[in-house]
């Protein structure tokens, strides 16, 4: 039997495709098992924890497959009733910017003109090389930037310019969402953050 999954994941999917699904499957299942721990604030229920997977996702994932996590969990969340409509523009947003930011930032850190002959690989592993095994590139931080920017500002201003009047029928002031999703945020971030460093002193993530 696993010899057919393999097969199977191998001709269809590919590994690296095949890993990516599975790590997306195992954020939002975390993200759904900690969904009952929220902050009440208003029409929104404010969760850390989607940040912190947003930041995990962006990294690991990439933007396209952390939007996809954070999209699946939205679904699920509203589904569950541990979330509202609110969960879309408060999570998609900062997913996507996470990825963005740190693709953005490890780009910004590669080798010269005169280094290119490195494989990505060779860098990364120079880079690695060159850190603790706790500590964490700029591109990280650089993602979690991405997930503030992404749910506390553009995340926000949806919410309350678009899904709040013209879905909940209802008008919530944009200062308010900007203040709420930008603590839940940050507070999100700072945990995904602990959560690379683990992983990437467990050597899960170089």
């Amino acid at each position: 039997m696993r010899y057919l999954v393999r097969q199977v994941l191998r001709r269809y999917v590919g590994y690296p495709q095949a890993r990516k699904v599975a790590q997306t499957i195992v954020l939002v299942a975390m993200v759904i098992v900690l969904s009952p721990i929220f902050i009440p604030l208003g029409p929104a229920k404010v969760q850390p924890f989607q940040h912190m997977a947003n930041v995990i996702a962006g990294v690991l994932l990439g933007p396209w497959y952390a939007v996809v996590m954070a999209t699946c969990a939205a679904i699920i969340r509203i589904s569950l009733g541990v979330g509202t409509v609110f969960a879309f523009p408060g999570g998609i947003f900062g997913a996507l910017l996470a990825g963005w930011f740190y693709r953005w930032a490890r780009a910004l850190t590669r080798p010269s003109m005169s280094e290119q002959v490195e494989s990505d690989l060779e860098h990364e592993a120079k880079n690695a090389s060159q850190l603790p095994n706790w500590a964490l590139p700029m591109a990280a931080y650089a993602a979690a930037v991405g997930e503030v920017i992404g749910t506390g500002l553009i995340g926000a201003s949806v919410s309350a310019l678009i899904v709040a009047p013209f879905l909940l029928e209802t008008t919530v002031s944009l200062t308010f969402f900007i203040f709420s999703f930008s603590a839940s945020s940050i507070a999100g971030a700072i945990i995904g953050l602990l959560g690379l460093r683990i992983l990437r002193r467990a050597g899960y993530w170089k």
